[in-house]
């Protein structure tokens, strides 16, 4: 798989990755969207019952996502509020760092360079970066697990939930792990009919309250 990274000068590559950024922007699945059924399982639950009862929450991840014949490898930040203003920052590539994704209740803005874009929301849509990171906590909140239980990874206990579903005659997979002890996101992976489409690690996670 060839990365995006080796393709076109540095202005093409550029402008490319700003053009790219922005359309899956557009398809962005919205974060007040609804929900299915939560599993009465009780990892799942427990998973559940933490995060819809949150009200702020800060990530910041690397991401890797894959498209159809390349890769590109994000440091997204993601600040949770409740009550107030919800945003996707980009931290990498240094190309298109500084892009805001922003979520109101009525759709979602991009801001840029202190110039913000009404995008408005999108129904018809699969997974995209951007989205990623609100999706995942729309699952964990209301999602339907379909395997749960703990992995033993380098002498660490984790938590393992898988969430499923289908849009638009797509199957989506959501794989997350969490810290046994304090419920905190550690890795996750999307997966879109089959083949994984995001992975992230989380770097930071702060601010659950």
């Amino acid at each position: 798989m060839r990365s995006l990274h080796s393709i076109g000068p540095a202005v093409g590559r550029t402008f490319h990755l700003r053009r790219l950024f922005l359309l899956i922007a557009l398809l962005l699945i919205s974060l007040f969207a609804g929900s299915c059924s939560t599993s009465s399982d009780d990892i799942a639950s427990r998973v559940s019952d933490y995060y819809s009862g949150l009200t702020t929450m800060n990530v910041l991840v690397d991401m890797t996502a894959e498209f159809d014949d390349y890769s590109v490898d994000f440091e997204l930040g993601f600040q949770y509020n409740a009550n107030g203003q919800s945003y996707i920052e980009v931290r990498k590539p240094d190309e298109i760092k500084g892009i805001r994704v922003l979520f109101r209740d009525d759709g979602i803005d991009i801001e840029y360079e202190g110039v913000s874009l009404e995008t408005g929301l999108s129904e018809n849509s699969s997974i995209s970066p951007a989205g990623a990171l609100p999706e995942l906590l729309r699952v964990w909140i209301g999602g339907m697990a379909s395997e749960q239980g703990k992995e033993r990874i380098d002498g660490i206990d984790f938590l393992m939930v898988t969430h499923t579903a289908t849009r638009n005659g797509v199957e989506l997979q959501y794989n997350t792990w969490f810290d046994a002890e304090n419920l905190k996101p550690v890795k996750a992976e999307i997966f879109e009919n089959g083949y994984r489409k995001i992975c992230c690690d989380f770097l930071i996670a702060e601010k659950f309250e």
